[in-house]
């Protein structure tokens, strides 16, 4: 999955996970998402810290981003906590 000379990975939502972000930030390497169409999964992996999510429904992913972007710090946690959980 990491090769020499790739500057991302774009993986299907069920080939990401911490790990994976882990590995490729060590690599200094972008991770892609995709296809990612339910708000509670954009949700996941914008916590993950995932650079870039592809999705048929970019109107949903704008809500999403929209939405935590009215959140302040202590909701932003539990949003993340409440992920957490979930998985």
């Amino acid at each position: 999955m990491f090769r020499v000379g790739t500057d991302f990975l774009s993986l299907a939502s069920g080939m990401v996970n911490a790990d994976v972000i882990a590995a490729a930030r060590k690599r200094k390497m972008e991770v892609h998402v995709w296809t990612v169409n339910r708000p509670d999964g954009m949700s996941y992996f914008i916590n993950l810290g995932v650079d870039n999510i592809i999705t048929d429904y970019p109107a949903k992913l704008a809500a999403v981003i929209n939405e935590r972007a009215t959140l302040n710090d202590v909701d932003k946690f539990l949003l993340v906590a409440a992920d957490m959980l979930k998985r």
